[in-house]
């Protein structure tokens, strides 16, 4: 079967949406299918010109990586096109319907909902034969209700247009947790055109035994880390709340001195202000920064940590949580619609009320203290996690390709 996927962004681009394409991608190419992904030279919101109110009017706040436009291995084609421009996430990239337009598959799957690139493919693809098949996995409905009034005025603009066409031309929509199915048939989504599927980890390479003793003993000397490890994976940007975590740290190292903070991952517009605050509080002796990882370090991350936790106001699912969970570490996250359906309270982790950074700290001290407890948990979490593994997720979206295909 021939499939085409668009993203806007693909590895080495870091993210739930970005991760789980890579994934998805590279396992159909393995089970024989001819893959090709369609996606942009962008690795992050920075690195495209954004519209501005000062000259020139477009200013880029970061320079654009160098991405082959073409890569092809193992029957995986990635055709990398370039975005003129972006304006929050009408993501501009002209190339795109054009190529589509050109292109015949059994299958066209489009990667989320709000990026502009979405309603961009599936007009191109459905403006060429309506009978394409077309297939909408969400990743994400909903914006941090922290951020600016505007920001949901725009996306309820959003919804009564682009967002409504992009799903009705969408035969199947693939939505990542309950709570946006429910949010879609409000409005105006049949329930039988939804489906719910998880994003997956890989569950074979996010392994506890794939990482030796001396390598967690140099991994902490590397980054001057004390006994303990209180981690966070992610992007660094306002909506991961980072901010509230250290404030709950704070708090932690009254009880537990010998405790480090590791926050991973690239810098969205956020480091500055996190270090600054670090400074603040007197924590710089305490928490370390660096940026992305590759996947070796990042294993080794993930297994010297003692706690994972997240502060994050928005998420489809919570990737990094569920892979904290392979590598048997308790985790501590905000009770925000996609972490609900992946934490369970007491079980493999603990879920907090957002913003409560008392409950943060409590929680995150109680893992630390009761070695027993840390063991039970990341035991949980582990067999917990491996229901999500890469080969299951394919076997359900194949099941739909199928049934598209046949239709």
């Amino acid at each position: 079967m021939k499939i085409i996927l668009v993203s806007p962004r693909f590895y080495p681009a870091i993210g739930g949406l970005e991760r789980h394409v890579y994934s998805l991608s590279r396992e159909l190419a393995r089970r024989g299918h001819e893959v090709k992904v369609y996606t942009t030279t962008s690795l992050t919101s920075r690195d495209i010109p954004q519209l501005s109110k000062k000259l020139p009017f477009m200013n880029r706040k970061e320079k654009p990586a160098k991405l082959s436009r073409e890569d092809a291995n193992d029957g995986l084609l990635v055709r990398r096109l370039q975005p003129l421009f972006r304006f929050w996430s009408l993501l501009i990239v002209p190339e795109l319907p054009l190529y589509l337009f050109k292109e015949d598959a059994e299958i066209f799957h489009i990667h989320g909902y709000q990026p502009f690139t979405s309603i961009l493919s599936a007009l191109a693809v459905k403006i060429k034969n309506y009978k394409n098949k077309v297939i909408l996995t969400t990743h994400d409905i909903q914006i941090a209700e922290s951020l600016p009034r505007y920001c949901h005025l725009l996306l309820d603009l959003y919804n009564r247009t682009v967002g409504k066409l992009l799903l009705k031309l969408s035969d199947t929509i693939i939505v990542l947790n309950q709570a946006d199915r429910i949010a879609l048939t409000k409005m105006g989504v049949k329930s039988k055109k939804i489906v719910c599927i998880p994003n997956s980890i890989d569950t074979e390479f996010l392994d506890p035994q794939n990482v030796k003793p001396e390598d967690l003993t140099k991994f902490k000397e590397k980054h001057g880390l004390k006994k303990q490890v209180v981690l966070f994976v992610g992007r660094l940007e306002k909506r991961k709340r980072i901010d509230l975590l250290i404030l709950a740290f704070k708090k932690v190292i009254d009880s537990f001195h010998d405790c480090s903070l590791l926050v991973v991952g690239p810098d969205y517009g956020e480091l500055q202000y996190l270090e600054q605050l670090v400074l603040e509080l007197q924590l710089s002796d305490y928490v370390v920064f660096t940026y992305a990882l590759n996947d070796v370090e990042l294993l080794k991350a993930y297994a010297m940590a003692d706690v994972l936790s997240s502060a994050s106001e928005q998420e489809a699912f919570g990737i990094t949580l569920l892979e904290a969970m392979a590598m048997k570490v308790p985790v501590v996250a905000n009770a925000w619609k996609g972490m609900k359906y992946v934490v369970r309270h007491g079980e493999n982790g603990f879920l907090i009320k957002p913003g409560d950074i008392d409950a943060f700290s409590q929680n995150i001290s109680l893992i630390l203290n009761d070695e027993d407890l840390r063991e039970k948990i990341g035991e949980n979490g582990r067999e917990y996690a491996m229901k999500f593994s890469i080969q299951k997720m394919t076997d359900d979206i194949e099941e739909i390709y199928e049934r598209l295909y046949h239709d």
